[in-house]
């Protein structure tokens, strides 16, 4: 979900009632959530091929979470 100022929040669908607590802000404008949708497209594509992610591919991509926005690793709502 976008607002007005071009934020992009994840919303939490596990999450049994909806309401604005389940947005998440990710510390993302719309060039940087392309940035990270790229990025996971990367990685499932490598998934995909080798069936694994390796400990030092993870490290990476953390640290890309980290360059694209502090927040994003931080709540990251997926495990890496």
């Amino acid at each position: 979900m976008f607002d007005n100022e071009n934020k992009v929040y994840f919303y939490d669908h596990n999450q049994e009632e909806m309401c604005t607590q389940n947005f998440t802000d990710l510390g993302l404008n719309f060039e940087k959530w392309l940035q990270f949708a790229y990025l996971n497209k990367q990685l499932d594509e490598i998934y995909e091929t080798e069936d694994e992610i390796s400990e030092e591919l993870k490290a990476e991509y953390k640290q890309r979470l980290e360059e694209i926005s502090g927040l994003l690793l931080e709540k990251h709502p997926f495990e890496i």
